[in-house]
C-alpha cells in the first residue's frame, strides 16, 4: 500500500512538472518571439548585422560567416526605428498565470533557463535593403567571394535584420533566397577559374529563415503575442 502511494505520489509530481514546463511557455514570451514577427531567424551572436551583408554560407545552412559587405546608397536601404513592447495575450489576460508559472519557475524542479517573463520591451532598428538596390563590392570583397564559392559555399546577401540599440551582443537576419551571381570574368581577376563546386552550386538558393523552436512556433500559431509601442511606463519590461 505504500509503494503504490509513493507511486501515485510520484506521478501527481511529474504530471505537475509537465503542467508547469507547459504553463511556462505557454505564457512566456522571448527575444525569438520578437525576431519571429518580423519573420527573421533565431537571434544569434553576430554582431550588428544589416542589409548588404556578404556572408558564405554552407550548403546545409549550418556554417554562415560573414565575409564582407556591399557598397550600398543610404537611400536603398530601409531603416526603421523599433520601440515597442511584445506581450503574451494570456499572461496579460489571466494574470494568476504568471504568477503560477513564476512560483513553478522559482522552484528547484525547472532549469533557471525556463523562468517566465510576460512581457518584453526591444528597442532597436530593422534594416532591409530594397529589391532594386545597387550594389558594388570592393575587390577585396571580391576576393573572398571567389575564395569561398570554389571552397563549395554559397554567397548570400542579407536583405533585412534586427539589431538592438545600445548594445549589440546579438543580432537576427534573413538572407535574400538569390545567390550573388560570379560571372567567370570575376575568378580570371585573380588568377582563379570558376571551379566545379562554383558550379554546381550556382543555382542552389540561399536558406531564407532558420528553424523557429517549437515553443515560438506555438505561441505565433495561436497569436498568443501582441506587440505595441513602447510607453514611458514600460520600463519594467526586461529591454534588448
Amino acid at each position: 500500500m505504500l509503494l503504490k502511494r509513493v507511486g501515485q505520489g510520484g506521478a501527481a509530481l511529474a504530471l505537475a512538472i509537465l503542467v508547469a514546463f507547459f504553463l511556462n511557455k505557454v505564457a512566456d514570451v522571448t527575444l525569438d518571439d520578437a525576431t519571429n514577427y518580423f519573420k527573421l531567424g533565431p537571434a544569434q551572436a553576430n554582431l550588428s548585422v544589416s542589409g548588404g551583408d556578404i556572408y558564405a554560407v554552407s550548403p546545409d545552412g549550418l556554417i554562415q560567416e560573414k565575409i564582407c559587405a556591399m557598397a550600398l546608397q543610404e537611400e536603398f536601404v530601409n531603416r526603421i526605428k523599433v520601440d515597442a513592447v511584445f506581450s503574451n495575450v494570456i499572461a496579460d489576460s489571466l494574470p494568476f498565470v504568471a504568477k503560477l508559472v513564476s512560483w513553478g519557475a522559482d522552484a528547484d524542479l525547472l532549469p533557471d533557463s525556463d523562468t517566465t517573463q510576460t512581457r518584453l520591451r526591444f528597442s532597436g532598428e530593422f534594416t532591409e535593403l530594397l529589391t532594386n538596390a545597387p550594389m558594388g563590392a570592393g575587390e577585396d570583397c571580391e576576393r573572398q567571394m571567389v575564395k569561398r564559392s570554389n571552397a563549395r559555399y554559397l554567397i548570400c546577401i542579407v536583405r533585412s535584420s534586427l539589431i538592438p540599440e545600445g548594445q549589440n551582443a546579438f543580432s537576427a537576419y534573413r538572407f535574400d533566397s538569390l545567390q550573388i551571381w560570379l560571372p567567370e570574368e570575376i575568378y580570371g581577376k585573380f588568377g582563379a577559374a570558376k571551379g566545379e563546386a562554383a558550379k554546381l552550386l550556382a543555382g542552389k538558393p540561399c536558406p531564407t529563415q532558420s528553424g523557429v523552436p517549437w515553443d515560438v512556433a506555438f505561441r505565433a500559431g495561436l497569436r498568443l503575442i501582441k506587440i505595441n509601442d513602447a510607453q514611458p511606463d514600460d520600463r519594467q519590461a526586461e529591454l534588448f
